[in-house]
C-alpha cells in the first residue's frame, strides 16, 4: 500500500499563491482593457472611427463583460453608417446592463436611421423609463412619432422637454414642424418666433416661419422672413425660389423674376416659374 502524506501548509500556500496570481492576472487584463478603451476614445475624438473600433474590440476581448465597451464601439460603427452593426453592439450592452439608458437611446437612434421608427420609439421609451429627465430621448421619440404621422404624440413629447428646459431650441423648432403638419400655422409661427428669439441666426426658423406666414396669406411678412434667411444663407437657391414664388403671388412680378433667376443660377429648377414671371 502506498501512503501519501499531504503537507497542509504547502497546500494552503499553493492556493494562496494561485489566487494571488489569478487576481493579478485579472487586474492586468482590466488595466490593459482600460488602456485600449482610452486609446479608442482618443481615436474617436480625432474621427478615426475604424481605429476606435479596433481598440474597443481589443478592450472587449480582455474584458467582455463591460457594457460600455460595446456601447462605445456601437457609436463608432454608427459614425461609419454601419447601423446594423451598431444595433448589435447596443443590444449586447443592454444584455450586460439592462438599465443602460444610453444604450437604449443609441439603439433607438440607429433604428430611426434605418427608418424603423416604431422600434426606435420602443427604445426611447425604455430609456425614458430608466431616466425620466432624458431630454434627448424625448426629443428623438417626438421626431420618430412625427415620422409616423403621430403629430399630437410628437407635440406631447416636445412639450415635456419645454417643461424641463424652457430654452430648448430643438424642442420649439420640431414642435413648430408638427404643428404646421396639423395646419396649426399660428402655433407653428409662435414656436419659430421663440426659436429666433433664442438664436437670431437660425436660418431654418426664418424659412419655416416665412412658409407659415405665407399659408396665412401674410405675404409681406413671409418675404421679410425669406429675406432674413437669405442674409444668413445667401447661396441657398430654395429660399430664393420660395421668396420669388411669394412675390409672384403678391403681384411683384419683377421681384419674383429676379429671385427665380437667382434660384436657377444656384441649381434650383425654376424654368416654369421664370416663364410665368419674366415676361
Amino acid at each position: 500500500m502506498i501512503i501519501i502524506y499531504f503537507n497542509t501548509m504547502k497546500i494552503l500556500l499553493y492556493f494562496l499563491f494561485l489566487n494571488t496570481f489569478i487576481s493579478i492576472g485579472q487586474r492586468t487584463y482590466l488595466e490593459k482593457s482600460n488602456e485600449y478603451f482610452e486609446s479608442a476614445e482618443l481615436k474617436y475624438d480625432s474621427q478615426d472611427y475604424s481605429g476606435a473600433i479596433e481598440d474597443y474590440t481589443k478592450a472587449i476581448l480582455l474584458n467582455p463583460n463591460d457594457a460600455q465597451n460595446y456601447n462605445f464601439r456601437g457609436i463608432s460603427k454608427y459614425e461609419l453608417q454601419d447601423n446594423n452593426g451598431a444595433i448589435e453592439d447596443f443590444t449586447k450592452a443592454i444584455e450586460l446592463n439592462p438599465n443602460y439608458d444610453y444604450a437604449y437611446y443609441n439603439r433607438g437612434f440607429s433604428k430611426s436611421e434605418l427608418s424603423d421608427h416604431s422600434g426606435a420609439i420602443e427604445d426611447y421609451t425604455k430609456a425614458i423609463e430608466i431616466d425620466s429627465t432624458y431630454i434627448s430621448a424625448y426629443l428623438d421619440r417626438g421626431i420618430s412619432k412625427d415620422e409616423l404621422s403621430d403629430f399630437n404624440g410628437a407635440i406631447e413629447d416636445l412639450k415635456k422637454i419645454i417643461e424641463m428646459d424652457s430654452t430648448n431650441l430643438n424642442a420649439y423648432f420640431n414642435r413648430g414642424l408638427s404643428r404646421a403638419k396639423l395646419r396649426n400655422f399660428n402655433g407653428a409661427m409662435e414656436d419659430y418666433t421663440i426659436v429666433i428669439g433664442i438664436n437670431p441666426n437660425y436660418d431654418f426658423a426664418y424659412y419655416n416661419r416665412a412658409f407659415t406666414k405665407g399659408m396665412l396669406d401674410d405675404f409681406n411678412g413671409a418675404i421679410l422672413d425669406y429675406t432674413k434667411a437669405i442674409e444668413i444663407t445667401p447661396n441657398d437657391g430654395v429660399i430664393y425660389f420660395n421668396r420669388g414664388a411669394t412675390k409672384y403671388v403678391s403681384g411683384d412680378l419683377d421681384g419674383a423674376c429676379k429671385d427665380v433667376r437667382k434660384a436657377q443660377e444656384l441649381g434650383i429648377d425654376s424654368l416654369e416659374l421664370i416663364e410665368l414671371t419674366c415676361k
